[in-house]
């Protein structure tokens, strides 16, 4: 009886491992490309000052297919948005560490695309070089207080990656949704 009780136990314990996970990670592409160059200062000959940059550019595509008709098991792939990540680090002094880190990710709304810059405090949204709106991040993590053209709002991402940004427009007197998706690159 002591021996069923075990045996029991085990094919239980085996069955809760085996079962898949119910959150499927999406399939994702992904390319990373990083460049390193090293500049030095010369006075008189003489080295003064040397610094590090890196840049490393990450795009990710997420892989759908189209199901063809008849249920074949392979279908036409379908053009998806890729989401460029743009890391700059730069190291002054002979530490391994970089010292000033900047991140920049690119977006699309209305046929324009923006740069979101990281700072300290959230980012800033930047279109043709010019400055757009900023986004500060709120102690929740999850939203962002946002100033687009003068109105205030409040940001966030979705699930897919894009950021959505809703205010007031008191001259409209209506409410504004703004989806600004992840660029195609």
């Amino acid at each position: 009886m002591k021996n069923l009780v075990y045996i029991f136990s085990f094919l239980m314990i085996t069955t809760a491992f085996s079962q898949e996970p119910t959150e499927k990670k999406k399939p994702v592409d992904k390319m990373e490309e990083t460049t390193t160059t090293k500049t030095t200062v010369m006075k008189n000959g003489v080295p003064v000052s040397q610094s590090t940059s890196k840049v490393t550019t990450k795009k990710e595509q997420e892989i759908k297919t189209k199901q063809r008709p008849g249920n074949t098991p392979d279908g036409d792939k379908v053009d998806t948005p890729i989401k460029v990540t743009k890391t700059i680090q730069i190291d002054r002094d002979s530490d391994p560490f970089y010292d000033v880190t900047d991140k920049t990710v690119y977006y699309n709304f209305n046929d324009k695309r923006f740069a979101f810059k990281s700072d300290p405090y959230g980012f800033n949204m930047i279109s043709d070089n010019v400055p757009y709106g900023q986004a500060r991040i709120t102690k929740s993590n999850h939203f962002y207080l946002t100033t687009i053209n003068g109105f205030p709002g409040v940001g966030y991402f979705d699930t897919k990656g894009n950021f959505i940004v809703e205010y007031y427009n008191k001259d409209k007197d209506v409410m504004v949704i703004e989806s600004y998706e992840v660029t195609d690159f």
